[in-house]
């Protein structure tokens, strides 16, 4: 049976901490040793350039947390007074001050919720980033395990006609088989000689895949891909109820929360740009002796206390960020709808993907494909006896070919689709056939 896991918080958690804390340094790849797919998922965890780039944002979204809650910087002014201002006491000569800003109550800790709100959204974008190349790594690989099998497959029975090809040109040649068997036998031999050719030449494009995905360099070897197991114990799929649940975890649905959670919170800052500042400084004088002699407290300086306030008199366009900041948590929540909505559709094509590769599989492996072996071994035995026609033989071979072709094409299907719904549910599916 599938299982799902639900422990979000630590499923989550973890692949945070294991995207994040990943080295941004590369470690070297093995020129020489062949990489299997574990190995080729965690050197994409390591090497991709969307990750570094997303763990990048991570850590500067985090760091602008640390500044955007605090005071602005004090002003310190100094002026000299071109005409001195003859006061009773001496001429104004020098005035140095300092001043410091105070916003309003409530107007900082609204910034660093915005921003507090970006690093969150950062750190969804890297999990769903972390996820998608998971998926990018697995799929192409699938596919390159499809063509390995259906090389095999071509190869056995290339084989089994290139056996036979004796026993043909002796009937032949006393006259129990045609020159048209014969030409049909060769026939058949070369076009699956061409077909092997042919899907082994795809292996180079999809192993190029592969290696993009993972951010390896061309020289990287690749291990002879196979696929993941599971397809053999034919998992039955969990519940619609508990998949369409699950779908909250969907990279873009976590990513389009983030969202919405960061333009409520650009909402609540805008909401204080109306509100006033107070300003408080301190300025001291520099004062010259009096003119005048015996003049008491003379060249005494002064010291002056000052408070001020910004007045916030654009209502208009204070008012026009706070209707911006709030038609934009409704497009994030539209996003997230029509996100939630692409999901549950694919997620209904995934379960038909899956049941079908499952229904094909036992049709195939558990009968046509003995069957047509049987009904071939039939064939070869009554050919050799002479009591069966060479079209029949090649009838049944073609029979043959084709459904273990067709049961390779429903395993690749099958892997392709458990690792697109891996992404969509946004954490590994378990099967209990094999690992995730």
């Amino acid at each position: 049976m599938f299982t799902i896991s639900f422990a979000r918080c630590f499923g989550a958690g973890l692949l945070l901490v294991l995207c994040v804390g990943l080295p941004t340094t590369a470690s070297p790849v093995p020129a020489a040793k062949a990489l299997d797919l574990t190995a080729v998922l965690r050197l994409a965890a390591e090497r991709s350039p969307e990750l570094q780039a997303a763990r990048s944002a991570v850590r500067a979204a985090s760091a602008r947390t640390g500044f955007v809650d605090r005071w602005p910087d004090p002003v310190v002014a100094a002026g000299a007074f071109i005409l001195p201002v003859e006061t009773r006491v001496g001429p104004q000569r020098l005035k140095v001050g300092v001043s410091q800003a105070m916003p309003w109550p409530g107007r900082l800790d609204s910034q660093a919720a915005v921003e507090t709100a970006r690093a969150a959204l950062a750190r969804q974008r890297l999990a769903a980033v972390a996820l998608r190349i998971a998926r990018d790594v697995r799929v192409p690989w699938a596919r390159l395990a499809l063509i390995r099998k259906v090389a095999a497959v071509v190869a056995g029975q290339r084989k089994l006609l290139e056996d036979l090809e004796p026993t043909v040109r002796a009937r032949f040649s006393i006259g129990k088989a045609s020159y048209e068997d014969l030409q049909r036998l060769r026939l058949n031999i070369s076009e699956l000689s061409e077909r092997q050719r042919s899907v082994l030449d795809r292996a180079t494009m999809l192993e190029a895949a592969v290696r993009a995905a993972a951010g390896l360099p061309a020289t990287a070897t690749l291990a002879r891909a196979d696929f993941e197991p599971g397809f053999d114990s034919a998992p039955a799929l969990p519940s619609v109820k508990s998949m369409r649940a699950a779908l909250r975890n969907h990279p873009q649905v976590r990513v389009a929360d983030a969202r919405i959670a960061t333009a409520r919170a650009e909402t609540d800052r805008t909401r204080t740009l109306d509100q006033p500042d107070v300003v408080f400084g301190l300025d001291w004088v520099m004062v010259g002796q009096a003119r005048m002699a015996g003049v008491q407290d003379s060249g005494a300086d002064a010291l002056l206390a000052r408070v001020g306030m910004r007045l916030p008199v654009w209502r208009s366009a204070y008012a026009a960020a706070q209707q911006a900041a709030s038609e934009r948590v409704h497009v994030e929540r539209g996003a997230r709808q029509a996100s939630l909505r692409r999901a549950e559709a694919r997620l209904e094509r995934l379960r038909y993907v899956m049941r079908d590769a499952r229904h094909k599989r036992r049709l195939y492996a558990l009968d046509l494909i003995p069957r047509a072996r049987s009904a071939l071994d039939t064939a070869l035995a009554s050919f050799a006896a002479n009591r069966a026609r060479f079209s029949d033989l090649i009838e049944f071979e073609q029979s043959l070919l084709d459904y273990r072709i067709r049961l390779a094409r429903a395993e690749a299907d099958w892997v392709q689709a458990r690792a697109e719904l891996q992404l969509l549910l946004g954490q590994p599916v378990a099967t209990s056939g094999g690992t995730p």
